[in-house]
């Protein structure tokens, strides 16, 4: 589990700095539209994992 919780994360941190670059929504509408989706369903993974991991960690202690 943490290692997909790390890896959601890195992707996240890596769609953050694509949307984050000063000429990123001034490229192709469908290329930017795909990736605020794409960074809206990884931000939702993250949160979905994250929210896991600590039900796990309740049932441990």
């Amino acid at each position: 589990m943490p290692e997909q919780l790390e890896q959601a994360e890195a992707e996240l941190a890596r769609l953050h700095e694509v949307t984050s670059a000063g000429d990123f929504y001034s490229g192709d509408r469908d290329v930017v539209a795909k990736t605020l989706e794409e960074l809206q369903q990884q931000e939702a993974e993250v949160e979905r994992l994250m929210e896991r991991w600590v039900e796990l960690e309740a049932m441990q202690g």
